[in-house]
């Protein structure tokens, strides 16, 4: 079979000059070669996956967030919408997955008042802190917008990403993405878009686009948002990949819930809360989602805000 399969490459001939001896060994390592680039090749291809956020605001509201009003963990998934951030404030938040999945770890701040300082978000994502898996990773980030009209916003993210193996023959790496965000804020309607890695040197992020629409109430009691998630097909055009639906209901001055729904190849449903004082000062959350269909893992997270 060996023989055969030579014949019908290019290196045929050459191998059939080496001696038999060789060409015994060859055939002897041959398996050998083979298993060990199946392997190198999962290894790669298992550090080049940046796992996804989970924070209690998101996670409640099915993951609509590319044009909701920004909390300081909010920039992430769009750093344009510092733009309709009310107040400075910090979030710090810890999510998993049920199973034997890594633990998410986000600690945030964000100002975006202009009179006070360059409107900016800032902070650390850190996958597998507590629950290793092969690889952890710390993300350092940092975001700024620029507005060019009285309710539009441009902004950018720029994530440097470190890779930390657990295996001892294995380096770590640094790399880079660079995300793009766009927003226009009205009184009762926001329209956001993402393009997550529009820029960067790693392929640990992916090439993912996310556009959608928020309305809120006019004493913004209420928020409903919706999302249209794409991936990158053949780096020539966005595909489908998910719809996600997700609302926010204010309790009076002490608390809120969320639900959300997202359409995918797993349907999921998603539901969160938050306690304490919402207009400003500390703030408890809590947000998880589970499958319909029971076959993929269920994300919680628990997570303190505060509000200045």
């Amino acid at each position: 079979m060996m023989t055969r399969l030579l014949e019908r490459t290019k290196i045929a001939p050459t191998f059939h000059k080496l001696p038999l001896p060789v060409r015994s060994k060859c055939r002897k390592f041959m398996p050998m070669l083979l298993l060990t680039l199946l392997l190198a090749s999962f290894l790669t291809a298992w550090s080049q996956t940046l796992p996804s956020i989970i924070e209690p605001r998101a996670t409640g509201m099915g993951g609509a967030m590319v044009a909701l009003s920004a909390t300081p963990a909010g920039v992430l998934y769009n750093p344009a919408s510092l733009f309709d951030m009310s107040s400075m404030g910090s979030d710090m938040s810890y999510g998993r997955q049920t199973g034997t999945t890594t633990d998410r770890l986000l600690i945030s701040y964000a100002n975006p008042a202009s009179e006070e300082g360059a409107r900016v978000g800032t902070g650390l994502y850190v996958d597998g802190q507590f629950q290793p898996g092969p690889w952890k990773y710390y993300v350092p980030y940092i975001a700024s917008l620029w507005s060019p009209l009285p309710r539009v916003a441009v902004g950018a993210n720029v994530r440097i990403i470190h890779e930390i193996p657990r295996a001892d023959s294995l380096n770590d790496k640094w790399s880079n993405a660079v995300d793009l965000g766009f927003l226009t804020a009205g009184e009762n309607l926001n329209f956001g878009a993402r393009v997550e890695r529009a820029f960067g040197g790693t392929s640990v992020v992916p090439k993912t686009a996310q556009w959608g629409i928020a309305m809120k109430s006019d004493k913004g009691k209420m928020n409903v948002s919706y999302q249209w998630d794409g991936d990158l097909l053949n780096g020539i055009k966005y595909s489908y990949e998910a719809s996600r639906l997700g609302a926010e209901y204010v309790l009076g001055n002490y608390g809120l819930i969320r639900g959300g729904y997202v359409w995918s190849n797993v349907h999921r449903i998603s539901g969160g809360a938050a306690v304490g004082l919402i207009e400003g000062g500390s703030l408890l959350q809590i947000g998880f989602s589970f499958p319909t269909e029971g076959k993929a893992p269920t994300e919680w997270s628990l997570g303190l805000s505060y509000r200045l």
